[in-house]
């Protein structure tokens, strides 16, 4: 297993798409539905050009396929703060520490820009993920009864 920036990978746009089709139906609601939901992208596609673009993304890898992925926007220059708006895990490689690895690689990534601050966002239901950002020193700062919001300060 090994976790490399999607821009100096070997894997292509269809490779990102292909991903986020074989996750999608792993989120509640879906991942398209929330795209619907709370994004100014409508399809996977166009999520996949938007990350690819506007943010960073990193890959995690094990025989030339893609396991897990993290996504992160690092462009607030005036706040510095860092918003990850994006972790998913294949399926099979889920309770083996992928998301937890991709995690502490991107907070230490975002750490060495010189960014003062990292937001995250995650659906109240979803206590694993709560868990983990916890975990690993995020703190929550606001709930709207449908998502929790949390923060991780860097130093």
């Amino acid at each position: 297993m090994k976790i490399v920036d999607f821009n100096s990978s070997e894997f292509g746009m269809d490779d990102l798409i292909a991903f986020f089709e074989c996750i999608n139906s792993e989120f509640t609601p879906t991942l398209k539905e929330r795209l619907i939901l709370k994004s100014d992208v409508r399809t996977i596609k166009e999520y996949a050009i938007k990350l690819s673009t506007k943010g960073e993304i990193r890959l995690c890898t094990e025989k030339k396929e893609i396991i897990g992925m993290i996504t992160f926007y690092a462009n607030d220059q005036i706040s510095k703060t860092a918003y990850i708006p994006f972790i998913g895990i294949s399926p099979k490689y889920r309770a083996q520490g992928v998301a937890k690895s991709l995690l502490i690689y991107s907070i230490n990534e975002i750490t060495k820009l010189g960014f003062l601050q990292i937001k995250v966002e995650t659906w109240l239901n979803n206590t694993k993920a709560i868990n983990m950002f916890t975990s690993v020193g995020f703190d929550p700062i606001a709930n709207d009864g449908f998502n929790l919001k949390l923060t991780k300060k860097l130093c």
